[in-house]
């Protein structure tokens, strides 16, 4: 059985990871300032540190994300707004210009979309994804009813509405055995 990362159980890791991320110092001397190995310190660099910062940035991309995509809806507010205003001056020239600007912030808006169901896609294909959904359903055999709905879940296209009201409606609701899918 291998052992725990002495630094990962520690009690200043967040500490510990910034100092080394951010290049802080020597390894040794951010071990002797924390109580730890510098062996401990250079092996969790090398093993543990990459999987937090990639999850970190991970973390940090989304977030952007989301933030971008609120620019862009605040963008066609903004495109819209003006598009009214230009036509209630009659000035065409205005409006015509912000159908312009609108039309390209849907058509990012569009391509963004398509990304993200391309990347959904892309994890639905994996082979990490196949093995969890088989262990999920693996899992579920000793429960018929919750292993049929959860696999008519998995197969339905996202946001399909019926695929969960199936669920919802099914010979166990009607019964009133089922739990409710939100």
């Amino acid at each position: 059985m291998s052992r725990t990362c002495t630094v990962c159980s520690h009690p200043g890791r967040d500490e510990i990871d910034t100092a080394v991320a951010a290049n802080r110092g020597s390894i040794r001397g951010i071990a002797r300032q924390h109580r730890v190995s510098p062996d401990a310190l250079e092996r969790h660099a090398a093993r543990h540190l990459p999987q937090t910062l990639a999850r970190a940035v991970t973390a940090r991309e989304d977030a952007r994300a989301d933030d971008l995509l609120g620019i862009l809806r605040e963008a066609v507010k903004d495109a819209r707004r003006l598009r009214d205003k230009a036509e209630g001056d009659r000035d065409f020239r205005g409006a015509i210009g912000a159908v312009k600007t609108l039309l390209d912030v849907v058509a990012l808006l569009h391509r963004v979309s398509e990304d993200q169901r391309a990347a959904v896609r892309d994890v639905l294909r994996s082979p990490s994804w196949a093995r969890f959904k088989g262990a999920l359903l693996a899992e579920l055999a000793p429960y018929p009813a919750a292993l049929a709905a959860v696999a008519r879940l998995a197969e339905a296209p996202a946001g399909d509405a019926g695929a969960e009201e199936s669920v919802r409606s099914g010979p166990e609701d009607r019964l009133g055995l089922a739990t409710r899918v939100t």
